[in-house]
Order: C-alpha cells, then sequence, then structure tokens
C-alpha cells in the first residue's frame, strides 16, 4: 500500500480493540484514502437521489401516465446494461481519475436539464433523453467505486469499509429525496436541478487529494473484449458468484423498480401529498437503511453472510407487499422505514461476498457484472409498468413484493451454498 492508503496507528489514548466509535468509524481512521472516497460518494450520491425525484416528479406532472414515469426510469438505469464494460475500464484504469470525469459528466447534462427548465424550455423527451445521459455516466461508478475500496482496506476490514459505503448511500436516500422534495415544492425545478449540479462539483473536489492515489495491483492490460469475456466466465464458472448475483436479478427485477418509478404515484394519487410528502417518504426508507448500515459497520466482519442476505432480500418483498395495500400515509412511512431497515443487509452483504469471493485483478469486472444483473431494473419497470397500467400501481406492487418474499424462501431452502456463505 502507498503512503496515503496505508493502515495509520491508532491515535494516542485509544483502545484499538474496543469503543463503539472506533468500531463503527475504523476504516476512516485507518485508512484516510478511504475518507475521501467516502465523502465523493456521498456528494455524487445525493445529487443523483436530488435528480431522481425532481425528474420523476416532472415526468408525471407532464404526462400523467404510470407507464411514461416507466419509460423515463427505464431510460436512466438502462445504461446498466454496460456495467461489464464500466468494470473493464475500473479494472484498466486510474479509479480517481476516472471517476472525477464521470462527474464532470454528469455536472455537463445536469446543467442542460436545468438550463432548459430555466427558459421554461423542458419537456418531456428532455428528461428522457437527460435521464439516459446521466445513466450512462452512473453505471461505470460502482464497479470503479467499489473495486477502489478493496485499494484502500484490508480484507479483514472489509466489512466494515462496505457498510460505511452504505451509510453514505443511506445518507443520501435520507438527505437527497428530503432536500429534492422540499426544494421542489418552494423553488420550482429549475433551481432544484442548478442546486443538483453543485453535488457533483463537490464530488470532485473530494477526490483531488487522492489525485495520484496508486493501485494495489497493476491494472489489466491486453484486449478489452478479453476482459469482458474473463468477467462473464468467473460468473457462470463460480457458483457461489452466480448465486449472489442471481439473488440480485431477483431483488432489482421485483423490488427496486417500484422504489425507482412508482414513488410519485403512490403519493400523488393513493396518499394525495405532494412532492415535499413523497421525499419524506423516500427519506424514511433513507433513516432505515442508515441504521441498519451503521449496526452492520459496528458489528463488522459477521458471520452468517449468506443468511442475512436470502433473509433481508425476502424482508424487503414483505415490507414492499404492506407498502403498496396501504391507504394511510402514515403507514406507508414505517413500510418505507422497515424497507430501509432490511436493504442494507441486502446491500452490505451482496457487495462484501462478491469482493471476498472474487481474485483482487477481477474485482472490477465482478462488480461490473453485478451492475449487469441490476441491468434487469430497467426491464422490471417496463414490465411493472405494464401490469400497472392493466391491474393498478398497488396490486401491480403487490403482486411484486409477494414474488419476492417467495423467490427469497426457495433460495434459502434450495441453496445451501448461498446460505453457507460467511
Amino acid at each position: 500500500m502507498t503512503e496515503m492508503n496505508r493502515p495509520h496507528d491508532p491515535p494516542l489514548g485509544t483502545d484499538a480493540s474496543g469503543g463503539f466509535i472506533r468500531g463503527l468509524f475504523s476504516s476512516f481512521i485507518l485508512y484516510p484514502a478511504f475518507s475521501y472516497l467516502w465523502f465523493a460518494g456521498l456528494f455524487s450520491l445525493t445529487g443523483v437521489w436530488m435528480q431522481t425525484l425532481v425528474l420523476g416528479w416532472v415526468s408525471y406532472e407532464l404526462t400523467g401516465s404510470a407507464f411514461l414515469l416507466a419509460v423515463f426510469t427505464t431510460a436512466r438505469l438502462s445504461p446498466m446494461f454496460l456495467g461489464p464494460i464500466g468494470g473493464v475500464l475500473a479494472d484498466r484504469l486510474n479509479r480517481v481519475r476516472f471517476m472525477m470525469v464521470v462527474f464532470f459528466v454528469m455536472a455537463i447534462v445536469s446543467v442542460g436539464l436545468a438550463l432548459l427548465s430555466s427558459f421554461g424550455k423542458l419537456e418531456y423527451w428532455h428528461i428522457v433523453v437527460g435521464g439516459f445521459l446521466l445513466g450512462i455516466g452512473g453505471a461505470p461508478l460502482q464497479p470503479a467505486r467499489v473495486s477502489m475500496i478493496t485499494d484502500v482496506v484490508d480484507r479483514k476490514d472489509l466489512t466494515n469499509a462496505m457498510a460505511m459505503n452504505s451509510v453514505a448511500f443511506d445518507i443520501t436516500r435520507v438527505l437527497g429525496p428530503a432536500v429534492g422534495g422540499i426544494l421542489l415544492d418552494l423553488l420550482g425545478v429549475a433551481n432544484a436541478l442548478w442546486i443538483s449540479v453543485i453535488w457533483y462539483v463537490v464530488a470532485i473536489g473530494s477526490l483531488v487529494p487522492i489525485f495520484n492515489l496508486k493501485r494495489s495491483i497493476e491494472p489489466t492490460t491486453g484486449s478489452p473484449f478479453r476482459d469482458v469475456y474473463d468477467g462473464f466466465k468467473l460468473v457462470f464458472t463460480n457458483r457461489a458468484i452466480l448465486l449472489v448475483l442471481c439473488v440480485t436479478f431477483v431483488v432489482n427485477g421485483l423490488a427496486w423498480p417500484v422504489y425507482q418509478a412508482f414513488m410519485p404515484i403512490f403519493a400523488k394519487d393513493i396518499l394525495n401529498t405532494g412532492p415535499d410528502g413523497l421525499g419524506f417518504l423516500q427519506t424514511a426508507s433513507g433513516i432505515g437503511a442508515l441504521i441498519s448500515a451503521i449496526a452492520l459497520a459496528y458489528l463488522g466482519d459477521v458471520t452468517y453472510k449468506g443468511k442475512i442476505y436470502i433473509f433481508g432480500s425476502g424482508l424487503l418483498g414483505v415490507f414492499l407487499l404492506v407498502f403498496a395495500l396501504s391507504e394511510s400515509y402514515l403507514l406507508s412511512l414505517v413500510a418505507m422505514f422497515t424497507y430501509g431497515l432490511v436493504s442494507s443487509g441486502f446491500g452490505v452483504m451482496q457487495s462484501t461476498l462478491l469482493m471476498t469471493l472474487s481474485p483482487p485483478e477481477l474485482r472490477g469486472r465482478v462488480m461490473g457484472m453485478m451492475i449487469f444483473f441490476i441491468g434487469v431494473l430497467p426491464l422490471g419497470t417496463l414490465v411493472h409498468g405494464a401490469i400497472a397500467t392493466l391491474i393498478g400501481v398497488p396490486y401491480a406492487t403487490a403482486l411484486a413484493g409477494g414474488g419476492l418474499a417467495v423467490s427469497m424462501a426457495a433460495f434459502f431452502i434450495w441453496s445451501p451454498t448461498l446460505r453457507k456463505l460467511s
């Protein structure tokens, strides 16, 4: 490890083995480079969540169509299918500089949307195209950012680092929708979009101190097509990795389309609230996820990771079912809180299992394959939108939640390999 990312000695006057604060923030204390990476993720994801809420709300306002709202979400998320290419780039390029370039591109696209809105020219197709371009920028970020964590953190501290990475994600799920909903309500679309630009600029600045950070292993060389092939080969020849990604596929096909696409419909048409109410629904989910991520970060290298992964995924389906059938705003808030509470068990275990099961030189590509499997989300969104058009959003959502719960029960019963992962 370089001087920047090597573990630092414990601060004077602290016990290296104990203390809640030290246990929780061990990755920050031991690995300074991790702190800069963490803040870059915090700021950029806040911008993403703000934009997701604002653009989703405006899309539904302009069209009044659940299916067209699904089309926008699909356009925004469809570049996830480029995940394997993003993984190759993460293994071949300087990851810090690559992330800075991506943040810059996302800032430029955001400026374009903000300008259109400022001059009263923002139309539905602009939002679809803008969402697609933001998705192209965002698709490679996860492979680069998560695989970079393994550059700066030792394996024994990986669960803590992945949990703290999830904490950043969950803070933004609290902050981004709440701020986005309030700004949209008080200041309008244009100002909310301009403020989202600022988050990307600050994210770029957060990475400046580690601009010259060296990787733990030499970047991949040779044919990029061979690199993509190696990523697919590893996934489909390693049973444990494949099973982890199969759960990823099911969860993102059934649960996340609702959260990503149809929350404006629940807020406006079923719960009779405005953009601020929508923001608080998503914030409740973020608060729940934040609490569980903090708990996992403190616990560190927990055992029974496979069981936690399956169980957390199944509970996502249960609480999604409750949310779908609720007509009470308070009950919906509680359902979203519990949904978020178990989502970290899914997210943290997913990343930790994939990183520990993967050879170091292929971790970027494995994370790229994870994004590829997550790529079912836009397809699931379109299918969900079509079903919702026929039977209504609540019933379509209830069907998805019940299907997820049953699927995870099947995984638990018939996948001992996955159950035994620790």
